[in-house]
């Protein structure tokens, strides 16, 4: 099993151990889908519609490619299933090739995604892998 340790990003370590402590005392059905008093809605492929709040919408291959909470997510995959682009609150350009101005942009090495780039093709996050 790999880890992923942001070198460019604010995540801490008590940051992440806080979530683990969060996730420890969740609840979980038999499809292994988080239950809470009927803010967690799925769909029949077990995709959450309705989670947190927030409304997500996803693709025939079950890729996530929106979110609308307190604005809208917007998530793009390349042909081989690797997500290419994420933004929020973005304006999807109509003509194909133009770059997604506020979206971050992800280069992989394999199934890795090792960089993360603005639309202008700056750096703003290098991941790197590493063994437990």
């Amino acid at each position: 099993m790999n880890r992923i340790m942001r070198l460019m990003g604010s995540s801490t370590v008590s940051e992440v151990q806080e979530i683990r402590l969060s996730l420890a005392s969740q609840t979980f059905n038999a499809d292994n889908q988080k239950t809470a008093s009927g803010t967690f809605v799925y769909d029949g492929n077990g995709n959450p519609t309705t989670y947190a709040g927030g409304t997500l919408a996803f693709d025939p291959m079950d890729k996530m490619t929106s979110i609308t909470s307190s604005g809208t997510g917007s998530y793009r995959y390349r042909a081989d299933g690797l997500r290419a682009w994420k933004g929020w609150n973005v304006t999807i350009p109509t003509v194909s090739g133009i770059p997604v101005t506020g979206a971050t942009y992800f280069l992989y090495d394999g199934g890795n995604p090792v960089v993360e780039m603005d639309s202008n093709g700056s750096v703003t996050a290098v991941n790197v892998f590493a063994h437990d």
